[in-house]
């Protein structure tokens, strides 16, 4: 690789946009890496003039998009302080109490269309002599990935959509002055018979709980995309919401002490027909005051749990995977609740 090319430093910065589509400055850097992909469609003449090149007949640019991928730091992982971004952007727009610490509660019930943030993404590409920076606004998220193994920090990735790209000096926004890992090791899962049940940090006793979680994968898809209408720009007019889903797999040790209820006895729920709605609440608590509590409304995928396995440390795991199910009682489909020592509204 030539000298040069590998670049040292690289900053992204996030500002919630009040108007949709309006660019706004960054008011915090993101700990995470932005990839930056433009989708501009470009139409051209089929029509040949008598030679073998189709280009030679006038072009058109029929729309203009930018898709857009942030991923938390892998070594670190995504934080208590910014989880909240990741959040807002897919989930909906937080309701925050408490005066430190704080509790922010992304809570957009079933119903659509969510109320989803809206922001402005700004990139800063440099190797440390010469840089470029870019602006995407009307950045929206439109699909939502946590994950994590044992032993090691949650990974955060969100997948999205912007108007488009454009040179523009990054403002100075600057990190926030502490940023706590979130780290699997700190989570406890619980499997509930109801959406209230569930929703407590520490879910009630005798119902399931998987005392040492070993893996965890949560793939939101919260159903917004672009929408060009018939208004005739080249920029979509403004973004739209269809059926929301997630799949949530996650492996556990296999516990069967009267403590954790036992695999057995959720065995006996997944199988039941019909198959009984269950509510899968994680329960991280951290260092100080910080805490995260993701709960999703789902069911047992093909009615069953996988049956014991043996890895190579010789311990037993069980993989289990739900899928989202409405829940028409609570009117719940997903929420999560942060709580830190960051004030800043979203």
């Amino acid at each position: 690789m030539p000298i040069g090319t590998i670049k040292t430093l690289r900053k992204v910065s996030v500002g919630i946009e009040s108007v949709k589509g309006t660019a706004v400055a960054g008011t915090e850097q993101l700990f995470a890496s932005a990839e930056i992909e433009p989708d501009y469609e470009l139409k051209r003449s089929e029509t040949s003039l008598g030679v073998m090149v189709r280009n030679s007949g006038p072009t058109a640019l029929a729309k203009k998009a930018v898709g857009v991928r942030l991923r938390s730091d892998p070594n670190v992982g995504v934080t208590y302080e910014q989880l909240a971004w990741w959040l807002a952007l897919t989930l909906s727009t937080p309701v925050t109490t408490g005066a430190g610490p704080y509790v922010h509660t992304f809570d957009p019930g079933a119903a659509g269309p969510w109320n989803q943030r809206a922001a402005t993404i700004r990139g800063r590409w440099t190797d440390g002599a010469n840089h470029e920076d870019l602006r995407c606004e009307y950045f929206t998220g439109s699909k939502l990935r946590l994950r994590g193994d044992m032993n090691g920090a949650l990974q955060a990735e969100l997948d999205g959509f912007a108007r488009q790209m454009v040179d523009e000096a990054i403002s100075g926004a600057a990190l926030p002055a502490t940023l706590t890992p979130i780290m699997i090791g700190e989570c406890s899962v619980f499997i509930n018979d109801s959406f209230t049940l569930a929703d407590v940090h520490t879910p009630a006793a005798g119902q399931f709980v998987g005392g040492t979680m070993k893996s965890f994968d949560l793939d939101l898809d919260v159903g917004q995309f672009p929408d060009w209408g018939v208004q005739g720009s080249l920029l979509f007019a403004e973004a739209k919401e269809r059926e929301k889903s997630f799949t949530n797999r996650f492996t556990t040790l296999y516990e069967s002490n009267a403590a954790n209820v036992g695999v057995a006895a959720e065995r006996v729920k997944a199988a039941t027909v019909p198959q009984p709605m269950r509510f899968v609440t994680y329960s991280f608590t951290g260092p100080g005051n910080m805490k995260l509590r993701l709960i999703v409304a789902g069911k047992h995928e093909d009615g069953e749990i996988g049956p014991p396995r043996a890895d190579a440390d010789g311990l037993d795991r069980v993989d289990w995977s739900i899928l989202d199910h409405y829940d028409p009682t609570g009117t719940k489909l997903v929420k999560a609740v942060i709580t830190n020592d960051d004030a800043t509204a979203l």
